[in-house]
């Protein structure tokens, strides 16, 4: 996974989800941005803002996690508003609720249907079977063709 400025331009451009997230009304396959983009609001958030902005998302969340209500949250945040006069335009909360469904998921994961997966679940029911002819004292081990198995598994997989 790319994590530089074009890596991240790049999956934010194959990505409706992200596109959406950034504020984009429908999926575009052009660039949303430029790389120099993320270097100019690198530039402008110094040290102390950038710790600022973490100290109050960890209190934030610690608040939540702690079993305090939205409410409390929301209050606090608005007390700490208040204490800055200088903003003449404070933003409104929140409103509705975000819907996620499984289609955000990663989509580097193994699914079921898998040639690997079915080879792990072999050397596991090996695995299994050596320990229960150890555990039992058995001394012919049942046929198994686990060199036959792993020739042809490497065979299909490298179709």
């Amino acid at each position: 996974m790319k994590t530089d400025d074009r890596g991240v331009i790049e999956m934010i451009q194959e990505n409706p989800y992200m596109q959406y997230f950034l504020g984009l009304e429908a999926f575009t396959y052009e660039q949303v941005m430029t790389p120099s983009l993320l270097v100019s609001i690198r530039k402008r958030i110094d040290l102390d803002v950038f710790e600022s902005l973490t100290d109050d998302l960890i209190r934030k969340g610690l608040k939540l996690k702690a079993g305090a209500d939205q409410e409390e949250v929301d209050k606090d945040t608005k007390d700490e508003e208040d204490d800055n006069d200088d903003d003449p335009d404070p933003h409104p909360g929140n409103k509705g609720k975000l819907q996620l469904d499984a289609t955000v998921c990663d989509a580097d994961i193994k699914y079921p249907t898998d040639l690997d997966l079915l080879n792990g679940s072999r050397q596991k029911a090996e695995e299994l079977i050596d320990e229960l002819c150890l555990k039992l004292g058995v001394q012919d081990k049942p046929r198994t063709y686990r060199r036959v198995a792993r020739k042809e598994f490497l065979n299909v997989s490298k179709m």
